[in-house]
């Protein structure tokens, strides 16, 4: 039923620092991109991932939010003990101004 953002950075990084260092490659992570289907998605994962009202979040932007914020913080370290071969990349601005001009008509 979902994972809370911090277990999801867990999983991202020890996916990430396997590769890196199972391979001599490198990665170009992508930031975890918006989503719009919260209000259709969390009623089904509430419980355990209620507010503290215990009714169902209606957005997955806060969540997303803090695994990416939790990945820039982390992944520069992991870049630099593997010689720069992670890149991380937010591809999200285009996804939210769409966002933001579809709920703009929808008024």
């Amino acid at each position: 039923k979902g994972h809370l953002p911090e277990k999801t950075v867990d999983g991202i990084v020890a996916v990430t620092s396997y590769v890196l260092s199972n391979t001599a490659g490198q990665i170009i992570l992508v930031e975890i991109l918006p989503r719009g289907d919260g209000s259709k998605k969390y009623p089904r994962l509430c419980p355990p991932q209620c507010d503290s009202y215990g009714k169902p979040f209606t957005s997955f932007l806060p969540a997303v939010d803090k695994v990416n914020a939790g990945l820039r913080k982390i992944l520069p370290d992991i870049s630099y003990e593997y010689d720069d071969r992670l890149s991380i990349v937010d591809c999200s601005s285009s996804f939210r101004m769409m966002d933001a001009a579809n709920n703009a008509s929808n008024k």
